[in-house]
């Protein structure tokens, strides 16, 4: 007897991830090799994430920096704790990376990226034409 299970395909929801400016990937650039493969890891696997909430490494924070939706992604490389700021984009299943930071205790450095994530944020809210960031799939 033949098997007439109707197979429905299931599709992958895939995140796009946009750099607001150029230092983002002066701060990538700096990483060192391990750095960077750790970020292209996280951007790999979250970027197939299907809810913001599960992604790996992901913190919502807290202050003025929540009330403008701001995250940050973390991870350790190079001794020290770094963190990717971002917002989601106005098109679905998009974020807009702000301002890579390394931070240790309450000290982030460089030591207003918080403030100028703050103001990234207000500019992304309204669209505009970002880097599109380039998923590795060899990692």
């Amino acid at each position: 007897m033949p098997n007439h299970t109707k197979v429905i395909p299931f599709a992958v929801c895939q995140w796009r991830f946009f750099d607001f400016a150029e230092d983002i990937e002066d701060w990538f650039g700096a990483l060192s090799e391990e750095g960077q493969d750790i970020l292209n890891g996280l951007l790999k696997i979250n970027s197939k994430t299907a809810l913001p909430r599960d992604w790996i490494g992901c913190e919502m924070l807290q202050g003025p920096c929540k009330e403008e939706g701001i995250w940050e992604w973390r991870f350790r490389a190079d001794g020290v704790q770094q963190r990717l700021l971002g917002v989601f984009g106005i098109e679905r299943r998009t974020a807009i990376f702000l301002i890579g930071c390394f931070h240790k205790q309450r000290v982030y450095k460089p030591a207003l990226c918080l403030q100028t994530a703050i103001k990234r944020a207000s500019i992304a809210k309204k669209g505009g034409l970002f880097r599109e960031r380039k998923i590795r799939e060899d990692i």
